[in-house]
C-alpha cells in the first residue's frame, strides 16, 4: 500500500483529522481467445493502463483496454464520505432492561439443558 500516505502527521481540530484512505480496487482483465480472467489491483490515482502495463511485463501479453473489466468495485466518492460524516446520529433509549433479560434468558437456557438432561437420563434407562 500506500505507507507514507498513510502516515502523516495529522494536527488541528477533529473535524481537520477526517481522512478518506482507499484500499485499492480489483480490475479483471479477460485474456484473448481464452475464458481465463486474470485480476489486478489499481492504487488511487492509477487507470486501467497500469494494470495492462504490469501484465505485459509480467506475462509478456499483450491485451487491449476494452477487455479490462474496471467497474467491479468502484472507486470511492470522497462527497459521499464527507456527507456521512455531518450526518447527526443521537441515540434512542428504547427503555430495554438488559439485565431483566439476560436472567430470563439464563433461565430459559439452564430449563432447556435440563430438560435434555432428564430426556437423556429416560432413554439411557429405558434402552
Amino acid at each position: 500500500m500506500h505507507w507514507d500516505s498513510l502516515i502523516e502527521e495529522e494536527n488541528g481540530s477533529p473535524e481537520e483529522n477526517i481522512t478518506l484512505h482507499e484500499p485499492p480496487r480489483r480490475v479483471l482483465i479477460a485474456l484473448p481467445e481464452s475464458k481465463i480472467t486474470l485480476s489486478d489491483y489499481l492504487f488511487p490515482g492509477e487507470g486501467a493502463q497500469e494494470a495492462l502495463l504490469s501484465l505485459q511485463e509480467l506475462l509478456d501479453l499483450e491485451v487491449h483496454e476494452s477487455t479490462v473489466q474496471k467497474d467491479i468495485e468502484l472507486e470511492a466518492d470522497p462527497a459521499e464520505f464527507y456527507f456521512q460524516n455531518k450526518i447527526d446520529v443521537k441515540t434512542v433509549d428504547l427503555g430495554i432492561d438488559s439485565s431483566g433479560n439476560q436472567i430470563k434468558i439464563y433461565i430459559t437456557s439452564f430449563s432447556i439443558a435440563l430438560l435434555i438432561v432428564i430426556f437423556a437420563i429416560i432413554i439411557h434407562t429405558f434402552y
